[in-house]
């Protein structure tokens, strides 16, 4: 990730401020969720669910999707499709992972999070991700920041 900020702005001016306000001036590491928290995600991982079954012949809500999200990839498809055996389980998560690794690009940080992290980093923050995605996946995703 690339610092835009070489001077004060009034934006970093801002930032610094509210990191001051929630107690980070003091820290170095800064670990942050992917999912929610950093990335707008819910979409992908509805339309990705969707995909998945549908692919396989199985069909579920947005809303019982969204209501497994947190949850393991595998245990979300058992939770949504609890028929299926385990060679459709096996073939919904891969068809999953492949669509959502196709279409992650799409998927919007939260306003105004990219602001914020490069003003972390400014700080000389290190930051982290935590994420119950596989780490093929978790690297595809951070690469678009």
């Amino acid at each position: 990730m690339t610092a835009l900020f070489t001077t004060d702005t009034p934006e970093l001016t801002q930032h610094s401020q509210l990191a001051d306000e929630h107690r980070l001036s003091d820290k170095t590491l800064i670990i942050f969720d992917w999912d929610g928290t950093l990335m707008d995600s819910i979409g992908l991982i509805v339309d990705s669910m969707h995909v998945a079954g549908e692919a396989h012949g199985f069909k579920t809500t947005d809303k019982a999707v969204k209501d497994i999200i947190g949850l393991s990839l595998m245990n979300g498809i058992e939770i949504l499709y609890p028929y299926a055996d385990e060679s459709q389980t096996l073939a919904i998560q891969q068809t999953y992972a492949e669509y959502y690794i196709a279409n992650s690009h799409c998927t919007p940080l939260f306003e105004p999070i990219e602001d914020m992290l490069q003003t972390l980093q400014v700080q000389g923050k290190k930051l982290a991700v935590a994420t119950g995605k596989k780490k093929k996946r978790a690297r595809s995703c951070i690469g678009c920041l």
